[in-house]
């Protein structure tokens, strides 16, 4: 009885660990979206680090997710700073506060080494890479940091040669690699999504003007083709693509990363005829909306897949801002339709202190989350107010090339 106690005591102790890293979800249906973005930049800009970057590691939780060593935290760092200063680029131009911040994280992107390969079965750095020169792209198309182009181009340079020495085999990317015996990946645990942030991050680096190493990114789009399903969904993995039935690759446990595979294969020209692409464009965007209550059943779930079809937390805000820039591309009564319905649900998830936080990712979540939510929103209101087909913020009329 003594023993059982003990174990039953243990137990709920590291319950109540966990659940302390986990918000509690109380959506506000009366929450504005415009109101929402200024309560959201004002957390980033009152939550940077010294330094310049945001997140920390800070965790009371039992066990995360796999990191193979303390490197993997300086990739999330990376990543966390860059999409938090691409969220802070558009108000910066308005806001003094906002562009202050925005200097101190390209200054600190700008200085501050990648970490190398974690361990054999991990290389999280493909996100950093990504992140970054998805940022630092986006600087080249604005004339304020004209002063440091030069250097942005050197950290753009040097990310893209890191690309491909974490390539995959058969051409897509990860972060894992559990059947590790090469010095590049095998490809078994490559994802569609890391594939096509990957292929959007090289797309923008190459409208700015930057030369991609050849077939790196014709190997990338063969990879991520392999992975889309006879349903219209892509598969969460290389492995996957035998199981199209599998839960994960259904439209209700997809449609988080389907917007980003589409826009990757658009933006490289993979899709070209203009009823094709309305056609999926608008149909991933209703499958987003039809099944957002299993994604939103993951919301803030400290373990990965755990929900229905096997979402995970991260899928969140990850899923919304592919959604949004998918629709802003799309435009149109569509777009207009789900940029609306879109801005209020994300509005209704922000916490009182103004942040967004989809899963405990050590001390990156709140701060990965708000940035996915700000970009999300702006794209958001963007298409609400053009209402016709846009180009990508920053691949037609870049400067500096």
């Amino acid at each position: 009885m003594i023993l059982w106690c003990r174990i039953a005591g243990g137990m709920l102790a590291l319950l109540l660990v966990s659940c302390q890293s986990v918000p509690t979800m109380v959506p506000r249906r009366d929450a504005d979206p415009v109101a929402a973005q200024l309560r959201g930049v004002t957390f980033l800009v009152t939550h940077q680090n010294e330094g310049g970057s945001w997140g920390k590691c800070a965790t009371r939780r039992p066990r995360g997710v796999m990191i193979g060593s303390p490197m993997t935290l300086t990739t999330f760092e990376m990543a966390t700073t860059a999409l938090a200063a691409a969220a802070l680029l558009e108000p910066s131009q308005n806001d003094y506060t906002a562009m202050v911040a925005l200097e101190r994280a390209l200054d600190w992107l700008l200085a501050t080494p990648l970490a190398e390969r974690a361990s054999a079965e991990v290389f999280c750095e493909t996100w950093g890479h990504a992140y970054r020169i998805d940022f630092l792209a986006r600087v080249l198309a604005d004339q304020r940091f004209a002063a440091k182009w030069e250097k942005v181009r050197q950290v753009i340079r040097g990310d893209i040669a890191c690309f491909r020495q974490v390539q995959s085999a058969e051409g897509g990317y990860a972060y894992y690699d559990f059947d590790h015996t090469l010095s590049m990946p095998t490809g078994a645990q490559s994802t569609s999504f890391i594939t096509s942030t990957v292929i959007q991050a090289l797309v923008r680096a190459k409208k700015a003007g930057e030369e991609i190493p050849d077939g790196a990114l014709a190997q990338a789009v063969r990879a991520l083709w392999s992975m889309r399903s006879p349903e219209g969904t892509f598969a969460y993995s290389f492995g996957h693509r035998w199981h199209p039935k599998a839960p994960i690759c259904r439209p209700q446990g997809a449609s988080a990363r389907t917007s980003g595979c589409l826009l990757a294969l658009r933006d490289t020209g993979e899709i070209k005829d203009e009823k094709v692409w309305v056609f999926e464009a608008q149909r991933q965007l209703a499958w987003f909306r039809e099944y957002y209550q299993y994604l939103l059943a993951a919301y803030a779930r400290p373990i990965p897949h755990e929900a229905y079809y096997a979402n995970a937390g991260y899928f969140v805000f990850y899923g919304h801002n592919g959604a949004a820039e998918l629709a802003e591309r799309l435009g149109g009564e569509k777009g207009r339709e789900f940029a609306a319905w879109q801005a209020a649900e994300i509005a209704a998830l922000q916490a009182e202190d103004g942040e967004w936080m989809d899963f405990p990712l050590y001390g990156y979540g709140p701060y990965y989350g708000t940035a996915f939510a700000l970009l999300s929103l702006q794209a958001d209101a963007r298409t609400m107010k053009a209402g016709k087909p846009s180009s990508r913020p920053g691949l037609d009329g870049m400067a500096g090339k």
